[in-house]
């Protein structure tokens, strides 16, 4: 390596060009974190300047470009790869031509011309992309932009345009002429200071040099970058891949990364995060079969590409094993209709359960098993899921070390059914159990919500048996129908006292009437935990008890449906008659024609419709036993 220190002048003062590889990030830096730091530092040297104050040779250190020089013919520009600092010498570009726009506009041709030397090689004709006159050549990406730029015709070409090159040279240019105001010993001053006034060290690698390490070695800890920018450049970099080589590679398995899709910032479980690096994480887990892969490019390096050999041990395969991976992944997370991997995943999209996905890919890309076996696991894995959230307070918690195990389980083996549901059915943790058809049915009866389970848990599970009872897909949402119009509705309301009456001696009475004003006074508490010592009447017992019976069944599956859109609290808490009429009576759900035809709702309707309804849960969502019997 020789490091030299250098300015902006030394850079583009010759004839030279800098080329950005076309599998490196395009130009993404931003106002706040970069533009407008180095503007104030910008001016700043340019009032130290007009004010004469002392200078340095280098009185701004700006960082560090690594650079690889190409062999070229003689009669050719000197060309050197980038291998680090693209995005401040793209910056440095962006600024003089902003530079060079606004004096042309003001007729300051000699200061116009003079930073035009440092945008275009002087003498150089061709007006290709990559023509000789260009000093710097951007990724693809951003190339068009940038030539727009370099050529004067941004305004016009640019607008709508992908990418941070418009935004820099608009930021720049609206600077400079608020710091100018058309003087030119302000634009004089700025244009000595951004040539003369920001060090950089450069850093020039021989053939011989590792360009990969030196990159990593410069970035590796570094905020800017992403891991998958990190594991880009160093499968891009390695000395063995010939520059054609190189690019045919990028084409064919990396290009489809380089756009906005994968650097979307998603929430996926607790990270907000690009989406190439859930990915990232998620590819390592799946191929390692573990849910520690931090730092994930170090864990790369050192785990999974350590154990790869033959002609495994290659970027070729590694590139096409990323990219095979992301083509699963992008239909695990785009949940598409139209995807046999897609469909089953909006199940857990609804639930905002990504702990999955690496066994999702393991599973699609490695167990061996058939689209039909892959198609039931699906099926298998939505029961076990759903039966979990809805019976345990583990709910899908560990999900990523459990079925991390599974992985390392069937790795190097086809996925069989059978073995599958008899291996999670034998799990006997609270974290890894299968609940029964019994636990199942007391979750029902309305122990989920004493163990803390969230309501739109049933109120997914009233959705898809809604879906069945329409003889529909009854295995995912239907679009339709779809799930996020649904609100949970009781149909006994939480505080049914208000309005629902309790028979008693062939007429009816009211919660308040069963006890006694003594007691009421005496007792704030009386009605979260009311007491039989409070009754007026020994007689009232039994409308008491059925006071106790209704409170136990209010959260019973069967006193639960769903309706469309929020109702008001006057409807939500009347009596069953005035509900039925305005609620149930014109929808047109399956589950509120069924509760239409009821003329009165009782205790008995309460049980009778809970059975029926945990059966059909059972239908949709079998227990391991069912799954052994009818499908292995």
């Amino acid at each position: 390596m020789q490091p030299t220190n250098v300015n902006v002048s030394t850079l583009f003062g010759n004839k030279i060009q800098f080329r950005i590889p076309l599998f490196q990030r395009h130009y993404v830096w931003g106002l706040e974190d970069q533009w407008q730091p180095l503007w104030e530092d910008i001016q700043e040297k340019s009032n130290q300047r007009l004010q004469q104050q002392k200078r340095g040779k280098f009185s701004h250190f700006t960082g560090a470009i690594v650079i690889q020089q190409k062999s070229t013919n003689v009669d050719e520009v000197p060309k050197y790869e980038i291998i680090d600092g693209q995005q401040r010498l793209t910056t440095f570009q962006i600024i003089l031509c902003a530079l060079r726009e606004i004096c042309a506009s003001l007729e300051f041709k000699e200061i116009s011309d003079e930073v035009n030397n440092y945008i275009l090689n002087k003498g150089m004709l061709s007006k290709e992309y990559d023509g000789e006159q260009y000093k710097l050549i951007p990724t693809e990406f951003d190339r068009f932009s940038l030539k727009c730029i370099v050529e004067g015709s941004a305004s016009d070409t640019l607008v709508g345009k992908k990418g941070q090159i418009l935004s820099a040279y608009t930021y720049f240019r609206q600077m400079i002429n608020i710091y100018a105001t058309g003087d030119r010993n302000k634009l004089l001053s700025l244009f000595h200071a951004v040539l003369n006034d920001f060090g950089i060290v450069q850093i020039l690698i021989d053939s011989d040099d590792e360009p990969e390490m030196i990159f990593e070695s410069l970035n590796g800890r570094g905020k800017a970058l992403l891991q998958f920018d990190l594991l880009r450049n160093n499968l891009f970099l390695r000395t063995r891949i010939s520059e054609e080589d190189r690019d045919t590679l990028y084409q064919d398995y990396w290009s489809h990364f380089e756009n906005n899709y994968w650097e979307t910032e998603v929430m996926l479980g607790r990270k907000k995060e690009a989406l190439s690096e859930h990915f990232f994480q998620h590819f390592l887990m799946a191929k390692l079969g573990t849910d520690s892969v931090t730092p994930l490019f170090k864990v790369y390096q050192r785990q999974y590409r350590k154990n790869l050999l033959g002609d495994q041990n290659s970027s070729s395969y590694e590139l096409s094993e990323l990219s095979r991976y992301s083509k699963v992944y992008k239909e695990i997370i785009d949940c598409n209709t139209e995807s046999d991997i897609g469909l089953p995943m909006r199940f857990y999209k609804i639930f905002d359960i990504t702990s999955l996905h690496p066994f999702i890919l393991f599973l699609v890309n490695e167990s061996k098993a058939t689209k039909d076996e892959i198609a039931l696991i699906f099926r298998i894995l939505e029961s076990y899921t759903i039966r979990r959230i809805l019976c345990t307070t583990q709910g899908h918690k560990n999900y990523n070390k459990f079925f991390s195990d599974v992985i390392r389980k069937f790795n190097g083996n086809k996925i069989c059914v059978n073995s599958f549901v008899e291996y999670l059915s034998d799990q006997n943790s609270d974290t890894a159990k299968w609940p029964d058809d019994r636990d199942v049915q007391s979750a029902l009866n309305g122990n989920w919500s004493k163990i803390g389970v969230n309501k739109n848990v049933l109120r997914y599970i009233l959705y898809r048996i809604e879906l069945l009872s329409r003889d529909e897909n009854r295995f995912t949402e239907n679009n339709n129908l779809p799930f996020k119009q649904f609100t949970l509705e009781h149909i006994l309301p939480q505080k049914w006292r208000e309005n629902w009456q309790l028979p008693f001696s062939g007429s009816s009475i009211s919660f308040n009437e069963l006890f006694s004003e003594e007691y009421k006074k005496n007792d704030p508490l009386w009605e979260l935990l009311p007491s039989k010592e409070g009754l007026v009447d020994p007689s009232y017992s039994e409308a008491y008890e059925l006071a106790l019976e209704r409170d136990n069944l209010i959260q019973s599956i069967g006193n639960l449906t769903i309706v469309t859109g929020p109702l008001n609290s006057s409807l939500s808490n009347a009596h069953f008659l005035d509900k039925k009429e305005s609620l149930f009576f014109n929808s047109t759900l399956m589950l509120s024609k069924e509760i239409s035809k009821c003329e009165n709702w009782n205790l008995t309707e309460i049980r009778e419709r809970e059975r029926n309804l945990v059966v059909k849960f059972c239908k949709i969502w079998p227990d391991a036993r069912t799954f052994n019997q009818n499908f292995a």
